[in-house]
C-alpha cells in the first residue's frame, strides 16, 4: 500500500465524528507461511487469524493498519517510519 493511500485513509472520518475505516493495532504474532496471526487492539483486546492483504512475506510483527469491515478487521500492512 502506498504511503499516500495510508495517509488518506487515516484522515477519513465519519461525518458524525465516529472513528474512520482504518485504525492502528499491534501485530504480536505472524506466521508468513500460514498467515496465522494475533493482533492487539486498544491495549488489551486480542483478535486471532485476521484476513490480510498483500504478500505474507512482506508483513512483520509490529504496528499495522487495519481496515474496519462488517465481519472483522483486515490487516492492510505494516506501518513503517521512513529513515532520514
Amino acid at each position: 500500500m502506498s504511503e499516500q493511500l495510508a495517509r488518506y485513509l487515516l484522515r477519513q472520518q465519519d461525518t458524525a465524528g465516529q472513528e474512520g475505516p482504518v485504525f492502528t493495532a499491534y501485530l504480536n504474532a505472524w506466521d508468513a507461511l500460514t498467515g496465522a496471526n494475533t493482533v492487539t487492539i486498544s491495549g488489551s483486546q486480542q483478535l486471532v487469524n485476521l484476513a490480510f492483504l498483500g504478500d505474507p512475506a512482506a508483513i512483520t510483527t509490529g504496528r499495522v493498519l487495519l481496515l474496519r469491515t462488517p465481519a472483522s478487521p483486515v490487516i492492510l500492512g505494516n506501518i513503517r517510519k521512513p529513515v532520514g
